[in-house]
């Protein structure tokens, strides 16, 4: 089943520390913005999108927000990791085109 849910916009920070590859905040259909969503990587190198969460007085953490089925997933984590790979990869030819030109 396809939901009228569009990430309309994604504005992202490559961090690369302790597993965290990014964190970002995103925009739903122009009017909702969600903050403080993290690109992980997993042990196996998979990356993985993980929802907004706050760390609890007993040291838990507790979730900010949650997409309600597979669909909202899917969608959010789509255009997250998206945009990773675009910034990550811009980020790697920008750094290939500045060392190429101090040689």
């Amino acid at each position: 089943m396809e939901y009228g849910i569009v990430v309309t916009d994604v504005k992202m920070k490559i961090k690369d520390s302790n597993g965290m590859k990014a964190i970002c905040n995103i925009i739903i259909n122009g009017m909702l913005s969600l903050n403080d969503i993290r690109v992980v990587e997993t042990r196996e190198g998979k990356l993985m999108v993980a929802m907004p969460s706050k760390k609890m007085p007993d040291g838990k953490f507790k979730d900010m927000a949650n997409p309600i089925n597979a669909e909202c997933r899917r969608i959010i984590e789509d255009a997250v990791i998206k945009e990773y790979k675009r910034a990550t990869t811009l980020s790697a030819e920008l750094f290939k085109l500045i060392s190429a030109s101090n040689n």
